[in-house]
């Protein structure tokens, strides 16, 4: 490899940034049990307007795609910023 790629890896060869410590890597959001609820309900209401879909029924359909946005969008908002 003509020496190329020698040190481009962070830690390898004794490169300029060998031995430096890892950044961290937490989550910076908080996945609180309302959260998974939401996106669970969201599922939910995604299957649920696949069969409404599947019977003829649009409207229902439309209803409960909208549903699973809106859990989604709630699922959104309770995560919170780590303090």
């Amino acid at each position: 490899m003509n020496g190329l790629f020698t040190g481009s890896v962070r830690g390898f060869g004794g490169g300029p940034g060998y031995g430096a410590a890892m950044p961290d890597t937490r989550v910076p959001f908080r996945v609180r049990p309302l959260t998974i609820v939401a996106i669970a309900a969201a599922v939910v209401f995604v299957v649920v307007a696949i069969v409404y879909l599947t019977m003829s029924h649009p409207k229902h359909a439309l209803l409960f795609f909208g549903l699973a946005v809106l859990a989604l969008i709630g699922a959104w908002f309770s995560t919170g910023r780590r303090s």
